[in-house]
């Protein structure tokens, strides 16, 4: 065995423990993307298969923002295949959104979709959605603040939020949580 071999084989061996270990947050954010809990775990199994095929392409120690673009383009493939709204299906615990958050989730187009559950329910940042979603960053942003505001007239629309107390439901790094807004609409 060469040594650049041998490099590969430690290489592909340290991908196949990140793709293992973040199988579950990116089956959460399959979930969360395509409200259809078996669609999910059919294009998170397809997506992880379709990131081990193309390994070779991996060049960075973090693979989250790498996982994250194999995941979302499994989720475009899947959207653009059944060409209908989101079902209704019942997620498993979990990998479900607070109550009217999964909602309004589900009333957001693709496009919005996407960076809004990557921003708030993976944790990526502004860098690593534009990484996963295969745009800018200032598109990310755009398109995550057009989210949150419609997430909040959703959740507005369906419970007596002030917009005051949505704001206050923002994290200190200047992020919406949807957790504390649900919360606070009680």
């Amino acid at each position: 065995m060469t040594r650049q071999q041998n490099h590969s084989d430690t290489e592909s061996s340290a991908l196949a423990e990140q793709v293992e270990a973040r199988y579950p947050e990116l089956f959460r954010t399959a979930c969360l993307i395509l409200g259809d809990a078996s669609a999910a775990e059919h294009v998170t199994t397809t997506a992880m298969r379709r990131a081990w095929r193309f390994r070779h392409t991996f060049r960075d120690d973090d693979s989250s923002p790498w996982l994250y673009r194999v995941l979302v383009s499994a989720c475009y493939r899947w959207e653009r295949q059944r060409r209908s709204a989101p079902s209704k299906v019942a997620l498993p615990s979990g990998t479900r959104a607070p109550g009217a958050m999964e909602s309004a989730l589900s009333q957001l187009s693709m496009g919005l979709r996407v960076p809004f559950v990557l921003a708030y329910f993976a944790n990526l940042n502004e860098k690593q959605i534009a990484v996963a979603t295969a745009t800018r960053e200032s598109t990310v942003a755009a398109d995550v603040r057009t989210a949150r505001h419609r997430i909040g007239e959703l959740l507005e629309s369906t419970s007596p939020v002030s917009t005051t107390r949505l704001r206050r439901a923002d994290r200190s790094d200047g992020h919406f949580n949807p957790s504390i807004a649900e919360e606070e609409a009680r």
